[in-house]
């Protein structure tokens, strides 16, 4: 068996509880990892505001609103993380304003390569 970064650790003295510290040894490998990947690659979820995610993707802990207020800015940060869905818009049309929020949390590469409609 190969050495997998795994995103959701099961071992025991993997906590979720993880300081700021843990968490840049964390973003330290899977730096390491993305730069292996192909940069065409976009790994992603549907959303970016999942609370189960301390010591992970966030730093510390974030209400359920923080997350879909402002997580969209530390999710971006992820070195793995290249993509997320809207799901939201699945309901409605997502407002221009809602947009323009999303598109400031997120580092100025990705949105080019956003409005580019890469794949």
């Amino acid at each position: 068996m190969t050495d997998q970064l795994s995103l959701f650790p099961m071992s025991p003295d993997a906590t979720v509880n993880r300081d700021s510290d843990a968490l840049a040894v964390s973003y330290a490998r899977a730096s390491a990892l993305a730069a292996q990947l192909p940069p065409t690659l976009r790994m992603g979820t549907s959303s970016w505001g999942f609370p189960g995610w301390k010591g992970i993707v966030y730093a510390g802990d974030r209400s359920t609103q923080a997350l879909a207020r402002e997580g969209l800015r530390e999710y971006a940060r992820h070195p793995l993380l290249r993509t997320v869905g809207l799901d939201r818009s699945y309901y409605a049309a997502v407002a221009p304003d809602d947009l323009r929020r999303y598109a400031e949390q997120v580092p100025a590469a990705v949105r080019a390569h956003s409005c580019q409609g890469d794949a």
